[in-house]
């Protein structure tokens, strides 16, 4: 799954040969990596910064973050009640036991929830100790909590991560001091977050007998996280300080790679789906497992790390006024030992290109610190406003930066006096997420291959920048070509997944997923191949897939044709929404003809129902049409047949991977 996916040049063609090199060449024992003390020691010195304090009331925020954002908020929440006389320690749940909390008399949690209803990957150990019926009641009656939830409504399971934190915590008898926090991030995830937080602060120093906060945003303080090294020329030897580490090839891990340790792998193809008459592009990617480093099922999801447009890179440096050239490290601001950097060694191009994200809409952190190094007076207040937590200024953010798509270089286009110290930009510039993919492969029918299927996001924004998926636009440029001896590599990972074929091969199901919905489904079929090839008996399945026109984008028409020749699918029923004057999608579809009656048999009989695409738009009219159809033919009420679909959803019996 991809919230937001986002050329080839003669510096990434270089990386690429440097990556060949690498492989090619045997292998020696490598000398042990040299680092220098640092030439140039940055540290945050502007009068305008500030460390945190550390006395105060002691209060831990603990953030579970997929993509970031909570983690974003969580340390925006630390920031503020440092001054209202707390002492904050921001966490990763993925750094902290369920045990540790019983040392701990005030908690928050930031917890974002991962598509149905899933923890993230950092929380997902965490949560399950959590959980855990085991654990004694009454454990956590000496700690006063508040959760803030992020999820999107889209979703089935809304918030489904925070109501369990919030009715857990109750469980274990610990006291809520602040209503729970419910971020949707279809509507205003930000708004929500700031309207929660303004509450919370208040309740926060009521409960402990201090002064009000104030809560005027004049962002003209900030606490450093963070400090910034420059090395010099001969300070580092035997490391490529052209790619950041995880773009650097390593050893077989000792477990599966992960989102914080992915392992660099290598793409075999690329090729285009869509037709030469189409007016889109649509990506037919297979990466390599490399000996079943990568281990997945139909059904899981490919995580991969891209690459920033090189182009951007150099427009943000040249804004900057910085050298791409320069190596850095960045370290905690906590850490004088030096030996753990947050990035680093590395050069600029390479933090820029492969570990922050600089084509996004630009955050309130960030406009927040340029706002502190604008020379314009008045500049400087429209920076300021534009970062401002008040009410009464939050329209001018949604229409400057998130309708019309701003990311930082255009903030600095239209900013012309920020000078703001490197160091000190880096460290509010969101990282780089990993892109999520539903596997559109099996491996038993495609043994070392692992393979994604995505469109290329390409589009015009309201201030007429070209804005493009980072991920699928560099997959779309960076192609391998054997003949010339040119490959490229990627960190990648794979995310397991719930949505699961049946255990039985017999167990009918039902799939509907228009576009690069099909995705998991092309999966699912192709291991309903293999396993018919080893004996297996097949249930019926019936696939609903929905494109705009047959001569530009359907999708493995061929392959799936095969398929139901082969008996691998019962019915393939495809939807074409540009085909005639009134659009035909797949809900459409599912009540024509017999479909309905057979919907109703399948799964009043045991069988299975997948729905993979779109949240807002196309899941949520398939399972508008899926209730109509258990009304109708299961002469059920509303209400009812609503029942009915919860039931299946709790046996996995209905199962969605959807985005939005």
């Amino acid at each position: 799954m991809e919230t937001f996916p986002y050329i080839a040049t003669i510096g990434t063609v270089i990386a690429g040969a440097l990556y060949w090199f690498w492989y090619r060449t045997p292998r020696v024992e490598e000398p042990p990596l040299v680092i220098k003390p640092p030439s140039i020691f940055t540290t945050p010195s502007s009068k305008k910064t500030v460390q945190k304090k550390k006395d105060g009331i002691p209060i831990k925020i603990l953030y579970y973050s997929q993509t970031g954002t909570a983690e974003d908020f969580a340390h925006r929440l630390d920031e503020d009640i440092s001054s209202y006389g707390f002492s904050p320690d921001v966490s990763d749940v993925e750094n902290f036991s369920v045990d540790e909390l019983e040392n701990e008399k005030l908690v928050v949690f930031l917890a974002a929830t991962y598509g149905e209803g899933d923890p993230p990957d950092n929380a997902a150990e965490f949560h399950r100790d959590l959980m855990n019926p085991s654990k004694e009641a009454g454990i956590f009656s000496n700690i006063k909590y508040a959760v803030f939830g992020l999820g999107n409504k889209t979703y089935d399971k809304f918030n489904q991560m925070g109501k369990d934190v919030d009715r857990r915590m109750v469980e274990l008898g610990a006291q809520r001091i602040y209503i729970m926090g419910l971020g949707d991030d279809d509507v205003n995830i930000e708004k929500d977050f700031l309207s929660w937080k303004k509450g919370f602060a208040i309740t926060l120093c009521k409960e402990f007998g201090l002064a009000a906060p104030s809560l005027s945003t004049s962002a003209t303080i900030s606490v450093r996280r963070q400090r910034m090294v420059i090395h010099g020329q001969n300070d580092i030897k035997n490391v490529p300080v052209d790619v950041i580490a995880r773009w650097r090839p390593s050893e077989k891990p000792k477990f599966a790679p992960d989102q914080k340790f992915p392992y660099l792998v290598t793409v075999l193809e690329t090729r285009e789906l869509h037709t030469s008459i189409s007016e889109r592009s649509c990506l037919h990617s297979e990466i390599s497992t490399q000996d079943d480093i990568l281990t997945y099922q139909p059904g899981d999801h490919l995580g991969v790390y891209p690459e920033n447009d090189v182009t951007m890179v150099h427009k943000l440096a040249a804004q900057l006024k910085a050298d791409l050239k320069t190596v850095i490290s960045i370290y905690g601001i906590e850490d004088v030992t030096g030996k753990n950097p947050i990035v680093g060694p590395c050069t600029l191009k390479a933090a820029l290109t492969q570990y922050y994200d600089i084509a996004s809409v630009a955050r309130k952190p960030v406009l927040k610190v340029l706002g502190q190094y604008a020379k314009d007076e008045e500049e400087r207040k429209k920076l300021l406003t534009l970062a401002s937590e008040e009410p009464e200024h939050q329209e001018y953010y949604e229409k400057y930066i998130m309708h019309d798509c701003r990311c930082i270089t255009e903030v600095l286009k239209d900013f012309k006096s920020i000078e703001v110290p490197l160091d000190h930009f880096l460290e509010v510039l969101p990282k780089m997420q990993p892109r999520y993919y539903s596997i559109s492969s099996s491996p038993n029918t495609n043994p070392g291959r692992v393979t994604l299927t995505a469109v290329v996001v390409d589009y015009i924004t309201p201030t007429k920048r070209e804005a493009k998926g980072v991920a699928t636009t560099w997959l779309a440029k960076r192609r391998p070509n054997p003949e010339k001896s040119e490959i490229v590599q990627i960190p990648a990972f794979i995310r397991k997944s719930q949505f699961k074929l049946p255990t039985s091969t017999e167990t009918p199901i039902i799939m509907v997923g228009p576009g690069t919905g099909f995705a998991p489904f092309r999966g699912f079929i192709q291991e309903r191949a293999y396993r018919l090839k080893q004996g297996d008996k097949l249930g019926q399945a019936i696939l609903f897939f929905g494109c705009r026109h047959p001569e530009k984008d359907y999708l493995y028409k061929e392959e799936l044709e095969n398929h139901v020749k082969q008996g691998h699918i019962s019915d393939l029923v495809v939807a074409f929404s540009r085909e005639t004057e009134s659009k035909v999608y797949v809900q459409h579809k599912m009540k024509e003809s017999d479909f309905p009656k057979r919907i109703w048999d399948i799964l009043s009989n045991g069988g299975h129902f997948y729905v993979c695409g779109d949240a807002a738009g196309m899941a949520r009219d398939v399972s508008d049409t899926l209730v109509d159809i258990i009304m109708t033919e299961g002469k059920r009420s509303k209400e009812d047949a609503m029942h009915f679909i919860e039931d299946l959803q709790k046996n996995n019996r209905h199962q969605s991977d959807v985005w939005s």
